[in-house]
């Protein structure tokens, strides 16, 4: 039953997959930020409060659904927890994306 219940299942469009995407990204926002809670306690630091944490807070989640978008646009086919999971897991792409490689001494060629 289950796996008939599966293959009814459609695969996603585009805005389809970026809301997905968007949800999984909206969730790991917030996962992230009950993390600091659990922290801290109560208190809440000042940087939560600045218009820049928001920003980048928000623009981590559109990526997840915009990386969502560029699967489906490559021709791969989504499913809804897929699309969620992709999304949720874009914040930690685009971060290992932009971890700069060591410096390497070229070395001597004498």
């Amino acid at each position: 039953m289950p796996q008939e219940m599966i293959s009814h299942v459609a695969t996603l469009t585009m805005p389809e997959g970026f809301i997905y995407g968007l949800a999984g990204g909206i969730c790991s926002e917030i996962s992230g930020l009950f993390k600091i809670r659990q922290m801290l306690g109560i208190s809440c630091p000042e940087y939560l409060k600045s218009f820049g944490y928001w920003f980048i807070t928000i623009f981590m989640a559109l990526l997840g659904g915009g990386l969502v978008v560029a699967y489906i646009a490559s021709g791969f086919e989504f499913k809804p927890i897929l699309a969620i999971n992709i999304g949720a897991t874009a914040p930690l792409f685009f971060e290992a994306i932009a971890r700069k490689a060591p410096e390497i001494s070229p070395g001597n060629i004498d």
